[in-house]
């Protein structure tokens, strides 16, 4: 009965409890997070936005497997960056604002260890089950959105950029927060890292340049780059499914960059893969 708009149009996180969790709006109303029945898509709770936020929040959203959902919210919404951590049912657990003043990305979760990350400026390790910080960089740059991803060793990756004009720096940490490597991206090729696809490669994406490129983890170097492929997800072999930017493929990768398959899907302009389902 609700006219449920989701506004991010990134995939939604499916949590364990097997509800679907997204940044969405009803009509015209105040953005927030939201919980819908995976089965039937019926509206469970929400939208929910933290006072004083008049729109929550600036990315798609996380869940652990202990079923807190994670989300960042903006100055610019907010009055400062801040992590958010809501219950399954829709209530606001805790709020932590670091100082970033734009996360505006998907915050990392790491269940093993029951920590999450999140930041531009200020990039933060935090326990999720008491919101306790763990360790801090401040060498990011003030506006996230450039993506943060772990690899199968717990290493994190982190895409920070200055604004409209400026390039983006990815930064190498390793879990205890020591920085490994960084590297500078030009405004113009404007990638963003989306996936890790194992151990050995991070993958970015560039609409500017139309490009998927792999980086090695080891020291941010290329190792491969494709053209026309976007939205890349992974199996739990690290081999990489994406989507044609202009035309209806579905590609799948080795780590290698080579293709394992294609198939082509009639009367699409584009594609999108959501997840992999490996049961």
């Amino acid at each position: 009965g609700h006219d449920l708009l989701l506004v991010d149009r990134r995939t939604p996180a499916l949590g364990d409890d097997g509800k679907f969790y997204a940044s969405g709006a009803i009509g015209a109303g105040t953005r927030g997070v939201v919980a819908f029945d995976s089965a039937n898509f019926d509206l469970l709770w929400g939208p929910i936005s933290p006072s004083p936020c008049s729109g929550f929040p600036s990315a798609a959203v996380s869940v652990t497997r202990t079923g807190l959902v994670l989300a960042t919210g903006d100055w610019n919404e907010c009055g400062d960056g801040r992590l958010v951590a809501l219950s399954s049912t829709g209530a606001i657990t805790w709020q932590y604002p670091n100082g970033s003043p734009h996360p505006r990305h998907t915050p990392a979760i790491d269940d093993a260890s029951t920590t999450t990350f999140f930041g531009s400026s200020a990039i933060e390790r935090l326990t999720y089950d008491t919101n306790s910080r763990q360790w801090y960089s401040n060498q990011g740059f003030y506006i996230g959105a450039r993506g943060v991803v772990l690899d199968a060793e717990s290493n994190l990756y982190v895409g920070t950029y200055g604004g409209l004009g400026s390039g983006t720096r990815v930064l190498a940490f390793t879990g205890t927060g020591t920085i490994r490597w960084q590297r500078n991206v030009a405004p113009e090729e404007d990638f963003a890292i989306v996936a890790a696809s194992s151990s050995e490669l991070i993958l970015l994406h560039s609409p500017a340049v139309n490009q998927l490129a792999a980086w090695k983890t080891s020291d941010g170097t290329n190792a491969w780059v494709v053209a026309n492929l976007a939205g890349p997800v992974t199996d739990t072999a690290g081999n990489i499914y994406a989507g044609g930017v202009t035309n209806g493929d579905v590609v799948s990768l080795f780590t290698s960059g080579q293709e394992r398959w294609r198939r082509s899907l009639p009367n699409l302009s584009a594609t999108t893969i959501g997840f992999i389902d490996e049961a």
